[in-house]
């Protein structure tokens, strides 16, 4: 919209009239072309997010057919893992089992639940200069019924191997000093 314009559409406006009509139609075109501005912006990122996912079909589409080589890799990495998960889980069983010495637990359950206290001891900051025997006599002080009796306890409900059989009331009392029985 040009000065002219206004003149020949309004008869009598003055120039003052005529500048805050421009002003308001400039603020306002100002504001469209900000606005235009804006969408030009968001259609182009637009554009180029659209033109990314095409190259990452056109990707996917490619690799389908390496679909059994990246099946073969995971398969093979896996099997490293467990490999690797074995091989430490047996050094550890090693370890531990030197520590034990000569030792025997009362049954698997009681073995099972020290080698991962042990385990779990061995990762201790404290515990890195500690022998792997330091560190298992340190678990196993003072916990009774841990391990199996190395003395163990016949029928007779003695230390030992015993017959079983009845006991002479005199033999006894001669080992404890006494005189024999009289009858």
């Amino acid at each position: 919209m040009k000065r002219d314009d206004l003149k020949k559409l309004v008869e009598g406006i003055t120039d003052d009239q005529i500048s805050a009509i421009l002003d308001i139609n400039s603020a306002d075109i100002g504001k469209a072309k900000g606005d235009a501005e804006k969408l030009k912006d968001e259609i182009t990122r637009k554009d180029r997010t659209i033109s990314e996912y095409e190259t990452k079909i056109s990707d996917l589409e490619k690799d389908i057919g390496d679909s059994q080589k990246l099946k073969d890799q995971i398969s093979s990495l896996q099997k490293e893992i467990d490999d690797r998960k074995a091989a430490e889980e047996a050094a550890m069983a090693q370890r531990f089992n030197a520590a034990m010495g000569d030792k025997s637990f009362i049954n698997d359950f009681t073995k099972a639940g020290i080698l991962a206290e042990f385990t779990g001891a061995l990762a201790k900051e404290e515990n890195k200069c500690k022998s792997d025997a330091d560190v298992f006599s340190a678990l196993v002080k003072d916990r009774d019924g841990l391990f199996t009796n190395p003395n163990p306890i016949d029928s007779s409900g003695g230390p030992g191997k015993t017959s079983g059989g009845p006991m002479d009331d005199n033999a006894v009392r001669a080992v404890m000093g006494l005189p024999p029985k009289k009858e």
